[in-house]
């Protein structure tokens, strides 16, 4: 009966480390991983720009590579620039933002 025991506490702990292979492991750095991310976050970014009500998405790009977030292309004001910026900072997963959006008013 002891060895059935034994028996059955191996199993388990056997098992409860096997779990740890089912967890998040991915490795730092791997590209493919990153790119999904990237990829959602990017598409996040790009979804929360066009629920603004100024309308800045349309002529906003929006790329992202390891958290990061790149901004470009043509804002009518200074405000539409701060706001898409700040709109990015709110995503999950931005760590950070590089703003390279030109202020260029309507009709320029």
């Amino acid at each position: 009966m002891n060895i059935d025991k034994l028996l059955l506490a191996c199993l388990a702990a056997a098992s409860t480390l096997g779990l740890g292979a089912c967890a998040d492991n991915r490795p730092a750095g791997n590209a493919a991983y990153a790119s999904a991310d990237d990829e959602a976050i990017a598409t996040h970014v790009k979804a929360r720009l066009a629920e603004d009500s100024h309308a800045i998405a349309r002529n906003i790009r929006v790329a992202a590579m390891n958290g990061e977030v790149e901004l470009s292309g043509f804002a009518a004001t200074q405000e539409d620039k701060d706001n898409a910026e700040h709109i990015a900072l709110g995503v999950s997963g931005v760590q950070r933002v590089h703003n390279d959006i030109v202020v260029q008013p309507a009709g320029h």
